[in-house]
């Protein structure tokens, strides 16, 4: 019984110890590849940091030019019928 519930709630333990894409590449220091060019970002309303914030406002902070966002047929925001 207790490697059932080790095992249930292990997931729950690792949780914290987890960083997204966009928080690594901003805490890495990647995105200085990236100043003085022209890019474009793959995403929607799900690609956010681990506060929630959306990658789109984390590159607009770094004040990297953001030529085109792409998203997929249902819209950035999700909302689109």
């Amino acid at each position: 019984m207790k490697n059932f519930l080790f095992l249930l709630l292990a997931p729950l333990l690792s949780f914290a110890a987890i960083d997204l894409g966009v928080d690594n590449f901003l805490k890495e220091n990647h995105f200085e590849a990236l100043k003085e060019k022209k890019i474009g970002l793959i995403t929607n309303h799900t690609g956010v940091d681990k506060n929630l914030n959306t990658t789109l406002s984390r590159l607009k902070e770094k004040k990297c030019e953001l030529v085109a966002l792409f998203a997929p047929e249902h819209g950035f925001n999700g909302l689109a019928y």
